[in-house]
């Protein structure tokens, strides 16, 4: 929904691909390292249709996941 999201975290930052999920709608998905700064955007991204590993740039503490727009 418009005000809700889902955040994937990891115990450590580390070296993640973004994982593919059966979700069809778009989403804008945030990089978070382990300060809590948004690190990298992935804007308009459907999950379900990930054919390739996207990486993050830096060790990441969690993915987040909104609504896109």
């Amino acid at each position: 929904s418009d005000d809700t999201g889902v955040m994937i975290a990891f115990t450590m930052p580390t070296m993640a691909s973004l994982p593919t999920m059966q979700v069809f709608t778009p989403v804008d998905v945030l990089f978070v390292d382990n300060q809590g700064i948004i690190m990298q955007m992935l804007p308009n991204v459907v999950p379900a249709e990930i054919y390739q590993d996207i990486m993050a740039k830096e060790p990441v503490k969690a993915f987040v996941y909104l609504k896109a727009g």
